[in-house]
């Protein structure tokens, strides 16, 4: 929508803005890394460490502030260190009653249908070619077992 070519104006304005902000950063950098590579040179350095410490600063966001002028990532160790250095037991979640859903036979049948042949069994050494050529019993009596084992919180043995 167009009212009196005003926003055209302001998009345009905008995106020169962007324009300029992108070329003034990409100028900095390059100012920087020639900086460095310069002092490198300068001090008989290797090339390849300058290289492999521009690479890293790229990586690495270190002077990011928050809306209170605290480094974030001071920020994001400061809760992390409170988060394990906590004494706070948490609780275990109580077992309810909601209703927990059924396998269904589709979803058995969906999942061993993409199943990939060949891998190595599990701890109950039954092979997946195994179970893929006997799909049609397995399909079932697993959404059953599957089923009560949820209800139950506990796996067969």
């Amino acid at each position: 929508m167009k009212i009196d070519g005003t926003i055209d104006i302001q998009n345009m304005e905008y995106t020169e803005t962007c324009k300029t902000i992108r070329k003034k950063v990409r100028e900095d950098i390059r100012n920087f890394n020639t900086k460095m590579i310069k002092t490198t040179i300068e001090q008989n350095g290797s090339l390849k460490k300058v290289k492999n410490n521009l690479a890293q600063r790229r990586q690495n966001i270190t002077n990011i502030l928050d809306s209170n002028g605290q480094k974030i990532l001071m920020r994001i160790e400061e809760f992390y260190k409170q988060l394990y250095d906590s004494d706070t037991q948490t609780e275990e979640p109580e077992k309810s009653n909601k209703l927990i859903p059924h396998v269904t036979d589709w979803e058995v049948k969906h999942t061993i249908n993409y199943t990939v042949r060949g891998k190595v069994p599990g701890p109950d050494n039954i092979l997946i070619d195994t179970i893929k050529d006997r799909n049609n019993i397995i399909n079932k009596e697993l959404p059953k077992l599957l089923s009560a084992s949820l209800k139950r919180g506990k796996v067969p043995q």
